[in-house]
């Protein structure tokens, strides 16, 4: 159902900006009249809100001042083919150079691979346990995201 809402005192129509909502009230962009709008909206028409199931990946932990949302940082599967699928032709492509520097003696390149493609793999199969969390702490007004990878943890905070 579509309504559109007009000025009380010049007849314009109000564009949904300057509509508030929640507190039904209006501002005219023409005449800058502020007017309640509460008495032409229906209180029988309810609004209807879906509720969301919480996927069972997520852990939600709530304390007085503090709601807390845990996750793993791959969660669908495609992500996981993807980054298993990634790490292992990395990890090929390492055997492979590495078996070419060695059996040539150049131990200068076995170093300079190992020093590129290491980092990388352990990149690819850490993310398989890493764990994301968001919380938001109201008692010192602050957002907290953390991604944890034991021994190792990253905190950001906004």
């Amino acid at each position: 159902m579509s309504y559109q809402l007009h000025c009380p005192n010049c007849a314009t129509a109000i564009p949904s900006a300057s509509i508030n909502i929640q507190q039904t009230i209006a501002v005219c962009p023409n005449c800058d009249a502020v007017f309640n709008f509460a008495d032409k909206v229906s209180s029988t028409q309810k609004i209807k809100r879906r509720k969301a199931k919480q996927p069972d990946y997520i852990t939600k932990t709530e304390t007085d001042s503090r709601v807390s949302l845990k996750m793993p940082l791959l969660t669908s599967n495609s992500y996981k083919w993807g980054i298993g699928i990634g790490g292992v032709m990395t990890a090929l492509l390492y055997i492979f150079m590495m078996g070419a520097t060695i059996s040539e003696g150049d131990t200068a390149a076995t170093v300079v691979f190992s020093a590129m493609f290491l980092p990388i793999i352990i990149g690819f199969l850490g993310s398989f346990f890493v764990q994301q969390t968001i919380a938001i702490d109201t008692k010192h007004s602050n957002t907290i995201i953390m991604w944890e990878c034991y021994p190792f943890t990253i905190v950001h905070s906004l």
